[in-house]
């Protein structure tokens, strides 16, 4: 008789996104701030494409149409990205433009290069789900399955899982009509049913490159209506928040473009967007004052940068004390002995401070010597510190204790801002108990600021965030991870020999999706680039124009 024992395999082990659970209710908020939008959703153009290939599936009669449509979709995904790439090449234009974003790029771009010396390819090569070196993307449903799928769902555009999808009628089928009146339905198929293509099938179906979105007025109508929430068929309330936030990042770059702190196109103008709503202000100083019905929508966006700042602090402290206790190769017991050990490690003469200053003598000091609020351009501000610190390597060398010192400056900083910032999740967390899964939150560490804190030295404050906002938090998290889900994601675990570091963890910002945003605004012509800077459109001026005036 065979005796299975599953709780005898080794769990497997994987890099786990957020190893103190102090980004998750950044992650929380955003999501609603941004809805239909993701990290990975990176251009408006599929949200119509991958509707219409549904729907011209359906109409095809052709040999493919005998098979699943997963070999369609996989061709066409190929087929599309091989379009967006060349016509980059074609136009001299930068790759976002075109096929930025797009599926399978890396494996896509050698493929280009024998297509452009003239040289044949066939799509099969690419689209295979067995790897021989050259698949294009592991996921049975491509990008639509590992990216779209979910939002387009949400947005009640898609319905179905891998066994089937199909398009909602009253908002795929507006997208894929819309999407028909651009594409050279026929040619596209046609290749796909061929098969060996040449660069001339590229330059055929250029219209296909994402690019030419702009030129569709009953795409880019259909997008708009989209995205910005008009009322009609895309209208639904949950995305009022989407269409103030993207109305709030047109209103910033209206803002900025005549003032030598235009939005910088290569970085998308993303540091400024978080550091302006953090602050209220733009990088002059001078108050930002965005239409009154975007108030609250900013509101949402400085509970955002706030919640990131502290986050980047406490990341950084975790991992100094862990890449300090990896260099000096000690194990301690348990995580007493660690807290100990981090507080004699990371001591005044290592942190230039003196660690034996009160916690309310500390803050006094600080809020008599730091920026104002506004002033976020100024090296010593906050936002500056958190933006070093989510780049230790360039910054600090990967160093651990002058990281350390910003992390505590940060953590100061953000402490004598709380009478004046103290903004709550009311509004953003809908569950009673979520934050009793992620401790490490605003509400706590305003808390903690008004009350334990005040009376610990600055050295037992770090010795208690070494602790309960480091180890502690760092074992609840992985317990659960490997109780839910079998995965390790321990970064210091125990063992017989003490506590032993597996892998610092490098400190990260979430990924707000502003990125993404700003994107699907370039795409739908709302935002444009001129001498590499963003600036807002005629159409940007209308949408936000009707925006702050529903």
């Amino acid at each position: 008789m065979t005796i299975r024992t599953d709780w005898l395999r080794p769990a497997s082990q994987i890099k786990g996104q957020d190893p103190l659970g102090v980004r998750a209710p950044c992650e929380n908020i955003y999501t609603q701030l941004l809805p239909g939008i993701t990290n990975v959703t990176d251009r408006a153009d599929q949200y119509a494409f991958y509707p219409w290939l549904i729907w011209a599936f359906e109409k095809h009669e052709g040999s493919l149409r005998n098979k699943s449509f997963f070999e369609t979709l996989r061709r066409a995904e190929c087929l599309q990205t091989l379009i967006g790439l060349w016509h980059a090449d074609e136009t001299g234009e930068v790759l976002w433009l075109h096929g930025g974003g797009l599926v399978g790029r890396d494996r896509l771009g050698p493929a280009l290069i024998d297509l452009e010396q003239g040289k044949s390819i066939r799509l099969s090569t690419f689209t295979l789900l067995d790897d021989s070196g050259h698949r294009y993307f592991k996921n049975k449903l491509g990008g639509l399955g590992q990216y779209y799928l979910g939002s387009l769902r949400d947005l009640d555009i898609l319905h179905g899982d891998s066994r089937e999808i199909k398009y909602v009628t009253e908002r795929g089928g507006v997208l894929a009509h819309a999407y028909e009146k651009r594409a050279d339905r026929k040619s596209f198929f046609e290749a796909m049913e061929r098969d060996r293509i040449v660069e001339d099938d590229l330059k055929r179906l250029r219209r296909f490159c994402p690019c030419y979105l702009g030129s569709s007025d009953k795409e880019q109508t259909a997008l708009v209506d989209l995205f910005f929430n008009r009322s009609g068929q895309f209208y639904e309330p949950f995305s009022k928040t989407r269409r103030d936030t993207l109305a709030l990042m047109l209103d910033l770059a209206a803002k900025l473009e005549s003032t030598k702190h235009r939005q910088d196109a290569n970085g998308f103008g993303i540091k400024e967007f978080r550091a302006c709503t953090y602050s209220d202000s733009l990088p002059s100083g001078n108050p930002w004052e965005p239409p009154k019905t975007l108030v609250p929508i900013i509101e949402g966006w400085r509970l955002y940068g706030i919640n990131e700042l502290l986050s980047i602090a406490i990341q950084s402290l975790f991992w100094a004390g862990l890449a300090e206790l990896s260099n000096q190769g000690v194990f301690p017991k348990n995580s007493e002995e660690y807290s100990r050990w981090f507080a004699l490690t990371f001591n005044s003469a290592a942190l230039e401070v003196d660690l034996g200053e009160s916690f309310d003598n500390a803050l006094e000091r600080t809020r008599r010597t730091m920026p104002s609020l506004a002033a976020w351009t100024n090296e010593n501000h906050e936002v500056q510190i958190g933006w070093r610190l989510a780049e230790i390597r360039r910054y600090y060398n990967n160093v651990p204790f002058p990281v350390a010192r910003a992390a505590l400056d940060l953590i100061l900083d953000l402490s004598a801002r709380v009478d004046s910032q103290s903004l709550t999740y009311i509004g953003f967390v809908h569950h009673q108990n979520y934050l009793s899964y992620y401790p490490i939150n605003l509400d706590s560490f305003y808390s903690n600021v008004r009350n334990s804190w005040k009376n610990k030295s600055l050295q037992e404050l770090l010795g208690w965030l070494a602790k309960d906002w480091g180890i502690s938090a760092h074992f609840r998290v992985a317990l659960r991870k490997l109780r839910y889900e079998s995965r390790d994601t321990f970064k210091i675990k125990p063992t017989d020999e003490g506590l032993e570091v597996i892998d610092p963890p490098i400190p990260v910002f979430s990924n707000p999706r502003l990125a993404q945003a700003t994107q699907i605004l370039l795409d739908l012509g709302a935002f444009e680039v001129i001498s590499e800077r963003i600036v807002i459109s005629d159409l940007g001026k209308q949408l936000l124009e009707e925006s702050v005036h529903d």
